[in-house]
């Protein structure tokens, strides 16, 4: 079954704003999508269990019910890399998050994947981000700041995905904060430097807070900025 991995550039680059509006995008369209934050630090505890704020996030934002289980099979309460924060406790096992994986996709059409970190983090010992990515056998999206600095660290992250053998399909960029030079002009230098479309750039929401799980306007701000329908035609062609 086809679906989408979502990394970033790093950490809060907006990556879980638009992997949630991605999947509400598309179930708003009648597809039945499904989510998973296979990995995840910073956990909170909610009835018992520990469980990411983002994999809530997303739940909520394609209105789906939240099993952690198979949504996010690995958090750790230790915001660190995972590396860091799995010591003492279970480490991350592909087979374990592929076999979870292959239970959502037996659910649903799409399943929106999102990373932790940006795209070099270890995940366990002789274990990064590529290796989960490539055991998915999923294609790429890239999340990134609009403003300063954007430029490096995406063409960076472009060029160092596809020597890992990874299929980059594109790129969003997220809350420009203002629309000055930097901004406008950032999204086709990237474009043209990293070979690779710009699906769109995603403004600041409203009422958003992952933390909180408080939705706002996040299915809204992607709709209408992201070319959703670009995307969902990538995936289903990969």
């Amino acid at each position: 079954m086809p679906g989408i991995f979502i990394i970033g550039t790093d950490t809060e680059v907006g990556k879980t704003v638009v992997a949630a509006g991605l999947a509400g995008t598309l179930k708003l369209e009648g597809v039945n999508v499904g989510v998973m934050k296979p990995v995840a630090t910073g956990g909170v505890r909610r009835r018992g269990v520990l469980v990411s704020p983002d994999a809530l996030f997303m739940s909520a934002a394609a209105d789906i019910p939240v099993e952690p289980e198979l949504v996010n099979p690995y958090c750790y309460e230790v915001p660190a890399a995972p590396l860091v924060a799995a010591r003492g406790h279970e480490p991350v096992d592909l087979r374990v998050i592929k076999e979870r994986f292959d239970a959502l996709c037996a659910r649903h059409e799409i399943v929106v994947v999102e990373g932790v970190g940006g795209l070099m983090v270890p995940l366990g010992e002789n274990l990064m981000v590529p290796d989960l990515i490539r055991a998915l056998d999923l294609p790429v999206l890239l999340v990134a700041r609009a403003g300063l600095g954007t430029i490096n660290h995406s063409v960076l992250t472009i060029r160092c995905a596809r020597a890992e053998g990874l299929d980059v399909i594109g790129f969003v960029m997220n809350r420009p904060g203002s629309a000055g030079l930097v901004e406008r002009t950032n999204p086709a230098i990237v474009s043209k430097y990293g070979d690779t479309p710009c699906f769109g750039v995603v403004g600041d929401g409203v009422g958003i807070d992952v933390d909180s799980c408080r939705l706002g306007d996040t299915v809204d701000i992607v709709r209408r900025a992201v070319d959703w329908r670009k995307i969902l035609e990538l995936i289903r062609n990969t």
